[in-house]
């Protein structure tokens, strides 16, 4: 099973392209399992958006029948270890590690039938923030995100497909509640520990 990242979903430049990354399945975890903070002092952020199952094999998928390889949708949260993200950049090292390290990706527990036409709305809330949007505030239709994906990668039954709507640098902390819904239904709870 892949992991897969377009992670400029939700800011991307005008005239960008889908940008891809791949993270190994030890990142993700499930079941609203806490996350723990891997190192007291460290800041970290977060970006949540919708989490999209795979349920056929693709290579070079055209946008126009990308939507016909997602059986499922739910959301996911991707935790970001930006004290450590700044240590390597500083150290001219890549700072990948920042963000694919071990339960770093909140998955929720329920997905749901992915319908093309159907809108998505996507509530999350941390502490005292809470915000509200859906899947059209994204900088490119989810078509065209798969189909960026499938000109790197070959993606396969079980994939799963991150899309982030919004990126919290705030920082989390101990004791912190990271609360979704879509569409109404509650499907991820994270506590922050």
């Amino acid at each position: 099973m892949k992991i897969l990242v377009v992670d400029n979903a939700y800011r991307a430049s005008k005239g960008e392209k889908p940008s891809v990354i791949a993270l190994p399945d030890t990142c993700l975890f499930r079941n609203n399992d806490p996350y723990f903070l891997p190192q007291i002092d460290a800041r970290i952020s977060l970006t949540a958006g919708l989490l999209l199952k795979i349920h056929k094999i693709g290579k070079s998928v055209q946008a126009e029948f990308a939507n016909r390889y997602i059986s499922e949708i739910g959301v996911g949260v991707h935790f970001k270890n930006s004290t450590l993200e700044t240590d390597l950049i500083n150290q001219s090292t890549n700072p990948f590690p920042a963000v694919s390290y071990d339960r770093s990706l909140a998955s929720s527990n329920d997905f749901f039938p992915f319908e093309e036409s159907k809108m998505y709305q996507f509530r999350i809330r941390i502490a005292e923030t809470e915000l509200t949007l859906n899947h059209q505030s994204f900088r490119f239709p989810i078509a065209e995100m798969l189909s960026a994906v499938t000109e790197y990668y070959t993606i396969k039954i079980g994939d799963l497909l991150f899309l982030p709507l919004i990126s919290m640098d705030k920082g989390i902390h101990q004791k912190d509640i990271v609360d979704i819904t879509l569409n109404n239904s509650h499907i991820l709870r994270c506590q922050i520990k």
